[in-house]
């Protein structure tokens, strides 16, 4: 690599579910719409660069798991000019992704699974190879 900008750390899978009000302890509450895309301060960063045309080459660095919310990652990057061979798949854990759920015009609260960001490690992000 000559250059660019390494965005790494956590990737995760955002399930933001809509509901008409917060249910009752043991109640039941219909999820009338449900939107999937990922997040995490790597991905939102790499992905935002993206989008703004930055003429540098961009790379993906951190860990998902070898799950469908791994596949959601890549399938969301696949369309940018992000390049993944840093981007690695553990079958240790599965990718870490948040249950969002969301009050129209109230507000959002979230379920979060750490999966995989909690064995992300120094030894996972080969900066070295990155300089």
């Amino acid at each position: 690599m000559t250059g660019g900008i390494v965005c790494a750390g956590n990737w995760i899978v955002d399930i933001v579910h809509v509901i008409d009000r917060w249910p009752d302890k043991s109640e039941l509450v219909t999820i009338s719409n449900e939107v999937e895309g990922i997040g995490g301060g790597a991905a939102n960063v790499l992905l935002a660069l993206d989008a703004f045309g930055v003429d540098v080459p961009l790379f993906a660095m951190g860990l998902v798991g070898a799950d469908q919310h791994g596949a959601t990652c890549r399938a969301a990057l696949a369309g940018s000019r992000a390049d993944l061979r840093w981007l690695e798949s553990t079958g240790r854990a599965m990718t870490a992704h948040t249950h969002v759920m969301t009050l129209p015009g109230d507000s959002r609260t979230f379920f979060y699974h750490p999966g995989c960001n909690d064995l992300l490690s120094e030894g996972d992000l080969p900066v070295e190879a990155a300089a």
